[in-house]
C-alpha cells in the first residue's frame, strides 16, 4: 500500500488544510515584518484569504501567533530529524551540532531574521499567554533535548550542559541575525565542540 506524501495536503481534510495554508503564509510574513508591524491588510495581502476566513480558524491574533510559534517548532523538528536519519547512529555531541545545523538552515532561509520563536517571545511577554506558553514550549523541547544528549555524553551535570549549549545556541542566532552572517554558527559549533570535550575528559 502506498504511503501519502504528510507535506502535501490531504483533500480528506479541507478544513485542515486551510488552515495551514492561512499559517504558512502568515509565518512568512510575520517572519519578514515582525508582529506588530504586520496588521491584518499586510498578513492577508496577496493571499486570496478574506478576514472572515482567518477569523473562522483564529479568534485573534495572538491565536493566529501561537499557531505559526508551533509550526516552527515543527519546521525545525523536520530540520533536525532530516539531519538525523541521514546517520542513524549519530553520537550525542554530533546530534547536538545537528541542532546548530537545523537553526543555521531556518536563519539562513529566512534572510537572518532571526529564531521566529525568540522573536515572538521578545515582542511579547506573559501578559499574552498564549504565545508565551506556545514560546516556552520550543525552548522546553529544545532544552530536553540538550540535556538528553547531555546526559548520553555522560556529562556529571547535564543539566548545567545543556544550559550553557544553549546560551550557545541562542547567541548563535542572534550573533547571526545581527551580522547578516553564518560564522557565528560554526563559531558555536566550535565552542560546543570544546566545551563537550572538557567534560569528558573529568
Amino acid at each position: 500500500m502506498k504511503k501519502s506524501d504528510p507535506t502535501k495536503p490531504d483533500p480528506s481534510k479541507p478544513e485542515q488544510n486551510k488552515r495551514d495554508q492561512i499559517i504558512e503564509h502568515v509565518y512568512s510574513v510575520f517572519y519578514q515584518h515582525g508582529f506588530h508591524a504586520a496588521g491584518l491588510d499586510l498578513l492577508l495581502a496577496g493571499s486570496g484569504i478574506s478576514k472572515r476566513t482567518l477569523y473562522k480558524y483564529f479568534d485573534s491574533k495572538e491565536a493566529l501567533i501561537a499557531a505559526t510559534v508551533q509550526h516552527y517548532a515543527g519546521l525545525f523538528r523536520a530540520e533536525l530529524e532530516a539531519r538525523m536519519r541521514i546517520r542513524p547512529k549519530m553520537k550525542a555531541l554530533d546530534k547536538v551540532l545537528a541542532a546548530f545545523d537545523a537553526q543555521e538552515a531556518l536563519v539562513c532561509r529566512h534572510g537572518f531574521n532571526g529564531c521566529f520563536a525568540l522573536k515572538a517571545l521578545l515582542e511579547y511577554d506573559q501578559n499574552q499567554p498564549e504565545i508565551w506558553q506556545a514560546t516556552q514550549h520550543v525552548f522546553a523541547d529544545l532544552m530536553a533535548f540538550f540535556i538528553q544528549q547531555s546526559r548520553a555524553l555522560k556529562h556529571p551535570n547535564p543539566e548545567t550542559l545543556a544550559c550553557q549549549i544553549e546560551i550557545l545556541f541562542r547567541g548563535a542566532v542572534l550573533s547571526a541575525q545581527s551580522s547578516k552572517s553564518k560564522q557565528p554558527f560554526e563559531w558555536a559549533r566550535q565552542a560546543v565542540r570544546q566545551l563537550c570535550q572538557r567534560s569528558s575528559e573529568h
